[in-house]
């Protein structure tokens, strides 16, 4: 019996080494495929932002939460190959808490047609230009697209709720037919969705009857295309 026991302590022992051996082996090829991992998972809550360093699709910048400055080499050890990652500090606010925020904006103003737009986390698009937040002009914020007729009072009412994590926009209507604000800004993101290399809506969007209003159009679409196909064929055979 013991000497039965000893050999099952033995081999569990044996099976582990590989395991643990494994365990301090980095868990990602390099910074694209933890990015990945952070778009379905979420961000941690020292990552300010992740963009694309230079306009580079293959090198992504990480920048740190003010205060994080020693997750840099954490964040290193994490990638086989850390050669695609710049890091740098000086985010004022963590992803993970612009996304909260942005939720939050969501469900309260954007259930049903009313006063807000759009409403994301990113760049703004001003003029026709990228814009970043911050000293760096690389932080994200949660961006509030509000039509123009309530833009003054909810800018008010958003920065006394929350401050500057969140910019506000005027526009003249909704994703489908945005125009000029009162500000002469169009509305963009740049950020955090498929991959950080242009500019689109990131974590963000219309409101929740715009997209099922468009989801049925679209059906609608296919539907009538697949009919015309089969009535035509009917009329050939």
């Amino acid at each position: 019996m013991k000497k039965a026991l000893f050999i099952i302590v033995a081999l569990l022992i044996s099976l582990s080494l590989p395991t643990a051996a494994f365990a301090e082996e980095p868990g990602y090829e390099n910074i694209g495929e933890l990015y990945r991992y952070w778009s379905v998972n979420g961000t941690p809550e020292w990552v300010s932002s992740v963009y694309a360093t230079e306009g580079s699709v293959s090198s992504l910048t990480v920048l740190l939460v003010n205060g994080y400055e020693d997750k840099e080499a954490e964040l290193r050890s994490m990638l086989r190959d850390d050669s695609t990652l710049t890091v740098v500090l000086g985010g004022a606010y963590s992803e993970a808490a612009m996304l909260r925020v942005q939720g939050e904006i969501a469900a309260e103003y954007m259930v049903t047609p009313g006063k807000v737009a759009s409403c994301g986390v990113g760049w703004a698009i001003i003029n026709g230009a990228a814009s970043g937040f911050g000293e760096s002009g690389r932080e994200s914020r949660v961006v509030v697209a509000v039509l123009e007729d309530y833009f003054e009072e909810l800018k008010a009412e958003l920065l006394d709720k929350y401050g500057d994590i969140v910019y506000v926009q005027a526009v003249s209507g909704y994703p489908t037919d945005l125009g000029a604000s009162a500000e002469d800004a169009s509305i963009g993101i740049i950020g955090s969705a498929d991959g950080p290399t242009s500019i689109f809506i990131s974590r963000g969007g219309a409101p929740d009857w715009v997209l099922i209003v468009s989801v049925l159009i679209i059906l609608a679409l296919a539907i009538a295309v697949v009919l015309f196909y089969v009535n035509r064929k009917k009329k050939n055979g």
